[in-house]
C-alpha cells in the first residue's frame, strides 16, 4: 500500500486487518510517521515471506535541508542549531555522492532500535542519552535532482538505493556534518521496496473503494511475485513428493535460491552442494 503521512506504519496495519477481519496482517517495513510511499503488507500465508524482504534494498526520494539541526534529524524534532549553509551547489552534490558504498552509520536517537533491551526513542523521550555503535549500511545509488537556496536555508532533493537498516534521516544529518553546517530530513517518500515499487501499490481511497465493491482480491498481489528475479524449477511429481516430505534430492543447477512449482508455488527452494530442499512452504 501507499502510506500517506501523519499515520503509522503500526495504525496502517491495524487499518487493513480491522477493515479485512483477518489477525494476519504483517508488514517488511516500518516508514516513519510523516513520512509516505510503499509499504509492503503482507497477509495470511503470504506473512511467511515477510524475513526474505530484510535483505532486499529500498529507495527513497528525500529532501535534505541544510542550515537546521533537530533531536530528531528531521524536520518534526526540536531544533537545536540553526546556522546559514555556504557551500556551493557543486560541494553540496560531491558531499553527497561521496556517500555512495558502504559507510558506518549511527542510527538517530528517535529511532525504534533496541539498546539493552530499551527502545531508543522511549530513552530520548526520557532524556536520556545512549551510546550508539555505528553499523555498517550501504548506499547503493545517490543522484540529486535539485537545489534550491532559501535565505540561510538549501532544500536539495535527491534519491537514493540503500541496504537494509539504513536511515535517511541519519545520511542528511551526517550530509550536513561533512558539509560543516547543520542539515536535516525535511521529506521522505519510500519508491521501492525489493521489487515491490509504486506502481504496484494502491492508496488507502482506492482500498477503500475496491472493498465496497468486492474486488479488493484482485488488488492483492500473488506471494510467489515477490520472488520474481529468482529462476523457477518444476521437479517431477516422484522428486516434489520428496521434497514436501522433507528430503533432499539431488539437481544439476547452481546454489542458490529458486522458485519451486508443483500444482501452484509451493515456496523458495534452497540448492547447496547440488542438493534441493525447500525452505519455506506456502502453499499450506
Amino acid at each position: 500500500m501507499l502510506k500517506p503521512a501523519d499515520m503509522t506504519s503500526f495504525d496502517l496495519v491495524n487499518y487493513v486487518r480491522r477493515r479485512l477481519s483477518t489477525k494476519k496482517v504483517g508488514h517488511t517495513g516500518t516508514l516513519d510517521p510523516n513520512a509516505m510511499g510503499v509499504m509492503v503488507l503482507c497477509l495470511g500465508r503470504g506473512t511467511k515471506a515477510i524475513p526474505y524482504f530484510e535483505y532486499d534494498s529500498k529507495s527513497y526520494r528525500a529532501e535534505l535541508l541544510l542550515g537546521l539541526e533537530t533531536d530528531t534529524y528531521d524536520t518534526y524534532g526540536n531544533e537545536i542549531l540553526r546556522q546559514p549553509c555556504h557551500a556551493s551547489d557543486q560541494e553540496i552534490v560531491e558531499a553527497i555522492e561521496s556517500f555512495c558504498g558502504e559507510i558506518d552509520q549511527v542510527p538517530p536517537m528517535y529511532s525504534a532500535i533496541k539498546v539493552d533491551g530499551v527502545r531508543m526513542y522511549d530513552a530520548a523521550r526520557r532524556g536520556e542519552t545512549l551510546d550508539l555503535p555505528s553499523r555498517k549500511v550501504t548506499i547503493h545509488s545517490i543522484s540529486v535532482d535539485s537545489i534550491i537556496r532559501e535565505d540561510s536555508l538549501v532544500r536539495v532533493l535527491f534519491d537514493v538505493a540503500v541496504s537494509k537498516g539504513t536511515y535517511i534521516r541519519s545520511l542528511c544529518h551526517d550530509i550536513g556534518q561533512k558539509l560543516g553546517c547543520p542539515g536535516c530530513m525535511s521529506y521522505l517518500y519510500r519508491t521501492s521496496c525489493g521489487n515491490v515499487t509504486v506502481d504496484k501499490c494502491i492508496s488507502i481511497r482506492n482500498f477503500e473503494s475496491a472493498l465496497e465493491s468486492g474486488t479488493v482480491g484482485d488488488l492483492v498481489m500473488p506471494t510467489d511475485s515477490i520472488f520474481e528475479a529468482l529462476p523457477e524449477i518444476r521437479p517431477t511429481d516422484r522428486q516434489l513428493s520428496k521434497l514436501l516430505n522433507g528430503v533432499k534430492i539431488k539437481v544439476d543447477i547452481q546454489d542458490g535460491l529458486y522458485r519451486v512449482y508443483g500444482d501452484g508455488f509451493i515456496g523458495p527452494g534452497r540448492v547447496a552442494d547440488g542438493m534441493l530442499r525447500i525452505e519455506k512452504r506456502f502453499d499450506t
